[in-house]
């Protein structure tokens, strides 16, 4: 009947995700196709993939376009039971934005020994772009979980005081003064947050132009 209809098509839809996911071990150029096809499906069905979740921890080996569909994957499978522990690996990543360049040889995330370590050898260009897209990750985890807004919020401030590269504090400025005013989802209620975010970016572009 229907319903064992439904159960079939559940089951093959588990099983086509669990391959992909085995397959995220392959080469670079298989890996870019696994990935994009786990985002897909994972925008449709993310229930797919949370039990994979920490199979999309970004390694240190990772190039940038496998670190950016990850992030996106990571908070498509984003739930309520998942934010506290999503939201401290993309704090690890986040925390790399406060020096000039991650030296050769560090660890990429909080669980970075477990899920591959390794040395990175990207650039400080490559670094900045990964740091920028893992704060848009955090400001999607505020704006789809309330309840870890104030920690997202709190998290991207320390940044902007703290990061050496005019590449991500202008890209974190501008996302936190966007989000916060337009007041979406878990960014609501931070009015004050954003008038202070709003006043040290006009400030930083008039110490730029003076």
């Amino acid at each position: 009947g229907a319903a064992a209809a439904g159960a079939a098509g559940d089951e093959n839809a588990r099983r086509i995700a669990q391959a992909l996911v085995r397959n995220l071990r392959a080469h670079r150029e298989v890996q870019y196709v696994v990935l994009t096809a786990i985002r897909d499906l994972a925008v449709a069905s993310p229930a797919l993939f949370v039990d994979h979740l920490r199979d999309f921890y970004v390694k240190a080996g990772d190039p940038l376009f496998s670190r950016v569909l990850k992030l996106e994957i990571l908070t498509l499978v984003l739930t309520p039971a998942n934010a506290a522990e999503l939201l401290r690996e993309l704090g690890s990543y986040v925390r790399q934005g406060e020096t000039p360049t991650l030296a050769d040889g560090a660890a990429v995330g909080a669980n970075g020994a477990a899920n591959g370590g390794g040395a990175n050898g990207a650039n400080g260009g490559a670094v900045d772009a990964f740091v920028v897209a893992a704060v848009k990750a955090v400001g999607r985890v505020a704006e789809r979980q309330p309840d870890v807004a104030d920690r997202c919020v709190a998290g991207l401030v320390t940044l902007l005081r703290a990061s050496r590269s005019h590449v991500v504090v202008a890209a974190t400025a501008d996302m936190l003064r966007t989000a916060l005013l337009q007041g979406r989802g878990g960014w609501a209620g931070h009015a004050e947050a954003a008038r202070v975010v709003v006043a040290m970016f006009l400030e930083g572009l008039t110490a730029e132009a003076a």
